[in-house]
């Protein structure tokens, strides 16, 4: 049997998670050296507060190394999808722990994180059972990562602040403006498309961008939230109207965990699918 590990990085719905068997290795959090196992809530509460970001650590190769090891002791071959290799070194630290086992375990750099990571685990799982091996699973994901697309809206410029990829000074006057900027990956990091003001027309420019492809109807449409339900229902609303394969192809959805919630801060809403 070909198994699928990833990170907490793709906030892969636990239900999913189970139900699928993939195994999800954690990076760390950390408030002020201390280490958060809360919930989502409680961390989203906590981050509010906070002048400074918490802290994410990647998994040691130890830790994958282990993972990799109670599968293939029980005779299976493994597949990990892990977030993109540009924002993170835990891909970096997953082909370290996979050195000790040869072909029996593939590693693919999904070249995003979150809900467009997950729409490759997704894959993963409708694929595998057409594939001899893990090799041949991981040249079928690769050949995706072309076709994943990934948007991301976020509300409040605080915590892109926080981390670096504002000036004080630019988040102050946007704050004021009401900017929220729509965010995309490419070539493995994250970048800027474009501005809107106001979240409402953001999010209707966000699905505008993500209707000029056709969803693959052979996976589900990933649609993510940071604590803002609605904001994600009017998402998915707003991109069913695109009508045809847009209205058909189910959507997943859930809540980004702290990984990547750290940085996209309260209110934030994304997307992932793959393209036809």
């Amino acid at each position: 049997m070909i198994r699928i590990i990833t990170d907490s990085g793709a906030d892969y719905p636990p239900a999913l998670a189970e139900r699928d068997g993939v195994d999800i290795v954690n990076l760390t959090i950390t408030f002020e050296e201390k280490e958060f196992t809360g919930t989502n809530h409680e961390f989203y509460e906590k981050l509010k507060t906070v002048h400074v970001l918490p802290k994410t650590s990647q998994p040691s190769p130890a830790v994958f190394e282990d993972c990799f090891r109670r599968h293939v002791e029980q005779g299976d071959e493994v597949v990990a999808v892990c977030m993109s290799g540009g924002i993170s070194g835990t891909v970096q630290a997953a082909h370290i722990g996979a050195q000790p086992f040869g072909n029996q375990v593939h590693i693919v750099d999904s070249r995003v994180a979150t809900c467009g990571q997950a729409a490759l685990i997704s894959a993963a799982m409708t694929l595998r059972e057409g594939c001899k091996n893990a090799r041949e699973l991981s040249e079928k994901l690769t050949a995706l990562i072309p076709k994943l697309r990934f948007f991301a809206l976020v509300s409040n410029l605080k915590y892109l602040r926080l981390g670096g990829r504002l000036s004080a000074a630019a988040a102050a006057i946007g704050s004021m403006l009401g900017i929220c900027p729509i965010l995309t990956m490419k070539e493995g990091l994250v970048v800027p498309t474009v501005r809107e003001r106001g979240m409402e027309n953001a999010m209707k420019r966000m699905a505008a961008i993500a209707g000029e492809d056709t969803p693959d109807p052979r996976f589900p449409i990933f649609v993510y939230h940071v604590i803002s339900p609605d904001m994600r229902a009017r998402l998915s609303e707003l991109l069913r109207q695109h009508g045809g394969l847009w209205a058909q192809v189910k959507h997943v959805v859930n809540e980004l965990g702290p990984t990547i919630g750290t940085y996209a801060g309260p209110g934030a809403v994304g997307i992932g699918f793959i393209a036809t």
